[in-house]
């Protein structure tokens, strides 16, 4: 949702003191600061208390019900009437039926009109429930993130003990996409079987030549480049 206007953001700031009244009273002194910490999204804090304190499974059906009702009595009466229908079709999903009554009803209120009445518990006994360790409206307590125009914050890198490890498979496509370290020790092996081979072939001319070399010393076969005399013709040719 975009920004509430003004008469959207005294109703919510009035439903969020209306939980914290009834359901845990510590923490009505903390609203005010809430409402100028996270302006425009009025209506995800509310939803996220309103989830905590009255939707959740420590409360019965007689404690999240008024809600739902006020908000039929007020803009459209004519659905009390199907009420147990309606929350037979939307039944585990209550609070999300609130949230889109909120968003759908709260913003058609407007000045001079009657307001709309945002404590369902009123002359209830108001109960105070454990302080939250990470404060009123810190990361933990279920309220969401303070926008700011200047947030550019990148997404969270994995820890190191979140990364998994690599499957047989991935080891085998790394291999087989040529990463830079197989590519490197294949041309490594390479080379060595390249020079290998040519000193093999240096010892092989080397030997053959110091042979040759000993055998012309000794007279005993004539070099190669020393053509043979010719074969003289016999009387019958």
């Amino acid at each position: 949702m975009g920004r509430q206007s003004e008469p959207e953001r005294q109703v919510y700031q009035q439903l969020i003191e209306a939980v914290y009244r009834r359901w845990n009273h510590e923490k009505l002194g903390d609203v005010p600061r809430l409402m100028e910490k996270y302006v425009g999204q009025e209506a995800d804090i509310y939803e996220r208390i309103v989830r905590k304190y009255v939707f959740c499974p420590e409360r019965s059906k007689s404690d999240w019900l008024p809600l739902i009702e006020i908000m039929y009595r007020r803009f459209n009466p004519s659905k009390l009437q199907d009420i147990d229908r309606i929350l037979e079709k939307y039944l585990n999903s209550e609070a999300a039926l609130y949230r889109a009554l909120c968003d759908k009803y709260i913003p058609e209120l407007r000045d001079g009109e009657p307001p709309l009445e945002v404590d369902a518990w009123v002359g209830q006994p108001g109960q105070a429930a454990p302080e939250d360790p990470a404060g009123p409206d810190q990361p933990g307590n279920g309220l969401p993130k303070a926008r700011s125009r200047d947030d550019h914050s990148l997404p969270r890198m994995p820890r190191a003990e979140e990364k998994q490890p690599l499957s047989g498979t991935d080891k085998e496509n790394i291999r087989a996409g040529g990463g830079d370290k197989e590519i490197g020790k294949e041309k490594v092996r390479d080379k060595k079987d390249k020079d290998k081979k040519q000193k093999d072939k240096e010892k092989k001319k080397e030997k053959k030549d110091k042979k040759e070399a000993k055998q012309g010393a000794d007279g005993s076969a004539a070099p190669k480049d020393v053509d043979a005399p010719a074969r003289r013709p016999d009387a019958a040719e």
